[in-house]
């Protein structure tokens, strides 16, 4: 029954239009290798052979839309190729076959062929020979081990992302080889695979992946010539525009609320933005638009050490580092204020997103936004109220980042209430997270009452969820991130409802953080900036060792990296309501909050060293300052 529940719980959200292209998608990849073929030969009629490049390729004129990836072609020419921090040697022809489905996103990697453009670069940029000949082997390789089918090279993701590096390939040699049969057999190749990809596009999927097959299409179609590529252009620009008008939400931020899909998306538009001006295809004024909107939400939550927060399935070093995207989106569109970050408050609600720069290398980010489109949340992680904390420039408070995407406990942690700065009632997790690589949603947290607002010295970011009212007794955690004069950082939660029940609250700290216990507080120590947490309520805390069974305690900020951390966890049990919460107070050496509850109002009596401030709570949930 459970298991009926789930899918009943994943599959009553997903939009006609995704049942119908999964269908779709399952009969033609099963008539596949008998159909294909057939279909090819029936296009390559109608079309004509497989055109010539574009004479804007030939003649160099898109040469300079190649991006240069961020990999080290002396490591392609020596057979290292390294992607999520593992490293396999191919001294010469890669293995294509994923031996592992844990090892898919790995796989997925090698086939999205982004060492084609860097030695394409490589061997412009030297004359050195070496480059061009290892490319045409990869290449070689490659088009003997992959033919076209319903094979693991040939799925979606894959290949949009090979067209695209393809066609980038194609600009910077100006579509010529040294070898005339590799020559063909490459342009050949790319042609084929765009007729693939117009025909087995992401539906059934759609959020990034459906955009970035539109994406390639526009590189196909301004790659070749002909009627195909005609067509490959205008639909793939249509659907880029389509997807951009549903995915781009009004304050800027990608719909599936991951900074690293946000950053990829973003580095798609610029792409795209790049070529429909060298390829002379008139600009649209909706990609600008998006551009310039995506650019500001990106710099509002860039941490100050100028990276994305981890928030949902996020990870350093696959985006491009916000800077280099910031500065891009700058010049390309002639406009410098997109480099800069604003200070003090920021809201972006339709993202659930709120941000704090109260000092100029201060930064908190809460998330109180949804698990992602219903029909599509696949990168949701059990992160709904968590927030992310850095003091003097540093990382502090942090959320989990992601390990994996594989079937393995690492993946299940790194989604896992636990592994994030929020509350877990009754060891249930917020979302329901499953399947094999755990991209399937059942249960959603939905937020609740979210809002901010200022008083005096005082700022306030709140909101609840609904992740736990299929719970006895409905337990409704409602939390309160309290800033007062721009210094003293306060997270207050309730769990309301009825009956008893556990409540545990978790704060991860930063790997460089050394945490002390004096007693009646803990000081965490931040490369010399020095912070006093204190925990407040009913409860008590303890410190969780790193473990790896179950993993408990560990900073994975990249693909393949774990790294132990601290972290506190306070438990509170009993009949609900229950109050508690944790104070983050920069050089204050000595604390105290006391809950103070009465029939008309609750109040935090806040003593920090010699200053007291009484922060209390109206009917309408408000805190406001109390003389």
């Amino acid at each position: 029954m459970n298991t009926l529940r789930r899918y009943y719980e994943t599959l009553r959200w997903l939009r006609p239009r995704q049942v119908r292209a999964r269908v779709g998608l399952r009969l033609r990849r099963a008539t596949d290798p008998l159909c294909f073929p057939r279909r090819l030969a029936r296009a390559i009629r109608r079309e004509g052979a497989p055109p010539d490049f574009a004479p804007h390729v030939r003649d160099g004129r898109l040469g300079g839309v190649a991006a240069r990836p961020a990999l080290d072609p002396e490591a392609i020419l020596a057979g290292e190729f390294r992607y999520a921090n593992v490293t396999r040697r191919f001294p010469d022809a890669p293995d294509w076959l994923c031996p592992d489905p844990a090892q898919r996103f790995w796989y997925y990697n090698l086939h999205y062929f982004e060492y084609g453009p860097a030695l394409a670069h490589a061997w412009r940029d030297t004359g050195n020979r070496a480059y061009l000949e290892r490319l045409e082997a990869l290449l070689r390789s490659w088009l003997d081990a992959n033919p076209p089918g319903p094979t693991f090279a040939w799925d979606g993701g894959p290949l949009s992302h090979r067209i695209i590096h393809w066609c980038d390939t194609a600009f910077v040699l100006s579509g010529e080889f040294s070898d005339r049969a590799i020559a063909r057999a490459f342009k050949d190749s790319l042609y084929t695979q765009a007729l693939y990809l117009e025909d087995h596009l992401e539906y059934h999927l759609g959020g990034n992946h459906l955009l970035a097959n539109g994406v390639a299409l526009l590189h196909a179609g301004a790659a070749f010539a002909g009627r195909a590529a005609a067509r490959w252009r205008d639909r793939g620009l249509r659907i880029l525009l389509e997807e951009l008008e549903e995915q781009i939400l009004d304050d800027g931020g990608h719909y599936e609320r991951s900074p690293m899909y946000h950053a990829i998306v973003l580095d798609q538009c610029l792409r795209a933005m790049r070529l429909v001006r060298a390829a002379e295809i008139p600009e649209p004024p909706l990609l600008r638009h998006k551009i310039v909107a995506m650019a500001r939400f990106l710099g509002n939550v860039r941490a100050p050490d100028g990276e994305i927060p981890l928030l949902n399935d996020a990870a350093f070093g696959i985006a491009r580092p916000p800077a280099a995207l910031l500065e891009e989106a700058a010049a390309l569109l002639d406009a410098p204020e997109l480099r800069d970050a604003p200070a003090g408050i920021v809201a972006l609600p339709d993202t659930g997103f709120y941000v704090a720069r109260p000092q100029p290398d201060d930064f908190l980010v809460f998330d109180a936004g949804p698990v992602g489109p219903d029909y599509n949340p696949g990168h949701a992680h059990s992160d709904t109220l968590s927030f992310e904390l850095s003091l003097g420039g540093r990382r502090v408070v942090v959320d989990s980042g992601t390990f994996s995407y594989a079937a393995d406990p690492w993946r299940e942690y790194c989604q896992s209430t636990r592994a994030h700065n929020t509350v877990m009632i009754d060891g249930v997790e917020q979302t329901e997270k499953w399947g094999p690589w755990h991209f399937r949603v059942a249960r959603r947290a939905k937020p609740a009452d979210v809002d901010w607002y200022e008083h005096e010295g005082l700022v306030v970011f709140q909101g609840s969820h609904t992740g736990y009212d299929h719970l006895p007794g409905g337990p409704r955690h409602v939390r309160r991130v309290l800033l007062i004069e721009a210094r003293h950082w306060v997270v207050y939660d309730e769990v309301w409802g009825a009956g008893d029940h556990v409540a545990e609250s978790f704060l991860h700290f930063h790997p460089e953080v050394t945490l002390t216990d004096d007693g009646a507080s803990w000081r965490a120590d931040a490369s010399g900036h020095d912070l006093r947490v204190l925990f407040f309520g009913e409860g008590a805390v303890e410190r969780l060792p790193a473990t790896e069974s179950p993993p408990q305690g560990w900073y994975c900020p990249e693909f393949g990296l774990r790294l132990p951390q601290a972290v506190l966890r306070a438990t509170a049990r009993g009949q609900l309501p229950l109050r508690f919460g944790w104070a983050l107070l920069p050089g204050v050496q000595e604390a105290e909050i006391a809950i103070e509850t009465s029939q008309k109002y609750i109040a935090l009596r806040c003593r920090f060293d010699d200053a007291t401030y009484l922060l209390r709570q109206t009917r309408g949930g408000r805190f406001h300052r109390a003389p």
